[in-house]
């Protein structure tokens, strides 16, 4: 998806957004020569089934549009499933990555789930960090290479 500024990142909503963060997604992974499956109805904590060589994993995708704090460097990114009325952190038991875009610098982060270490939130930034305390995810920052398949 080439970035364009002209697309209105704010004035769309959550549930557009997510939309544009799956079909991304797939095209993403497609083009990777990976499998993407999608579960039947919304009762599953992962949007999608990947098929990784011998392995599937299962994909929770999260999209963000808009700035942290109007900061055009940062983006938070909320990892949190909506439970039992709540809202409650991603564990092993629910998802193995999160796939989180950042629609106006079409960039991905593939994070495992035990990285999210039970956090509700996350802050990227793809344009680059400028503190050296930030940034704890950058290193998964197109990490695509965690999804292919294990070699023997």
């Amino acid at each position: 998806m080439p970035n364009n500024s002209r697309v209105p990142h704010h004035t769309i909503d959550t549930k557009r957004l997510g939309e544009i963060a799956e079909m991304a997604f797939i095209l993403k992974v497609t083009l990777l020569g990976l499998t993407p499956s999608r579960p039947y109805g919304e009762r599953r904590p992962y949007d999608f089934l990947l098929e990784c060589g011998k392995r599937v994993l299962r994909i929770q995708v999260k999209c963000v549009s808009v700035p942290r704090f109007h900061n055009a460097n940062s983006f938070a990114v909320n990892v949190v499933q909506h439970k039992h009325g709540g809202r409650a952190a991603y564990t092993s038991d629910d998802i193995d990555f999160l796939a989180a875009y950042v629609l106006p610098h079409n960039a991905w982060y593939v994070i495992p789930v035990d990285v999210l270490n039970q956090r509700k939130m996350i802050v990227v930034y793809p344009a680059g960090k400028k503190r050296s305390d930030g940034g704890l995810f950058e290193t998964y920052r197109e990490a695509w290479h965690l999804l292919r398949p294990e070699e023997k």
